[in-house]
């Protein structure tokens, strides 16, 4: 009986010493598995940010290329207002192209000197043309025409074009809704206001509004010319402009 207890007791301590390694195994299978997924979310987290990385500075690529004259992605026109005969093009292959251009067409006659790219290739145009036209909604609204058409497409910031002028002009649609003057409609032959023309002096920071009607006669002529200076006080000179016609050109 005491061997047979003893034997008993013996057989207990192996088999609990075989239960204690299997759960150290297991254990150890267990945290190495935890480790292994923390890993592997370590990995995926650092990939992600790689990723993000990538992509912030594919954005920041994008956004210097615009910088350099790149419009096509800024500008929400370029498709359909044709005004803008380089974009998609940036600043710097501009110039190449225009001085291959020149060189091309003066160069048999003496040297080109290379072109000097502006600072700010950007709203430094200072003559600015806006046409007037009128949604659907009865809103006074000032554009361009679309290439190879007279469709007038709105347009209320033009990067090319100086940022007083464009400022401007959004005040003249104002003015023109506030005092009830008509936009001329080409195909019918009515209506008052036909376009805008506006000078900006680099120098001397004067500017100059011209606007073109079809009758001589603008109804409050000085109270509209007084608002429009006391909105825009570097205003100078305000022009009327008479056309008549039923004719593409601009001025009369």
């Amino acid at each position: 009986m005491k061997k047979e207890y003893k034997d008993t007791e013996e057989t207990n301590k192996i088999k609990g010493s075989a239960v204690r390694r299997k759960d150290n195994r297991e254990t150890n299978r267990q945290g190495k598995n935890t480790q292994g997924k923390n890993t592997q979310g370590k990995n995926s987290q650092e990939k992600n940010t790689k990723e993000k990385n990538i992509k912030e500075k594919n954005t920041q690529a994008k956004n210097v290329q615009g910088k350099n004259g790149s419009q096509t992605e800024k500008c929400p026109y370029a498709k359909r207002c044709g005004a803008c005969q380089y974009q998609g093009i940036s600043y710097s292959s501009q110039l190449v192209k225009k001085q291959d251009y020149v060189k091309k067409l003066l160069g048999r006659f003496g040297k080109v000197a290379p072109i000097l790219g502006a600072k700010e290739p950007e709203h430094y145009r200072n003559k600015v043309h806006g046409i007037f036209g009128k949604d659907k909604k009865g809103n006074v609204f000032t554009g361009i025409y679309e290439e190879k058409s007279h469709r007038i497409v709105p347009v209320e910031d033009c990067l090319i074009e100086d940022e007083r002028a464009t400022a401007i002009l959004k005040t003249l649609c104002i003015l023109a809704k506030q005092f009830k003057y008509w936009v001329y409609d080409e195909d019918r032959d009515l209506g008052l206001l036909r376009h805008a023309l506006i000078r900006t002096g680099t120098v001397t920071g004067e500017i100059m509004v011209v606007l073109v009607l079809t009758s001589p006669i603008l109804p409050s002529k000085n109270n509209f010319a007084k608002e429009l200076r006391r909105l825009h006080p570097e205003i100078t000179t305000i022009v009327l402009n008479v056309n008549d016609k039923r004719t593409s050109m601009v001025l009369g």
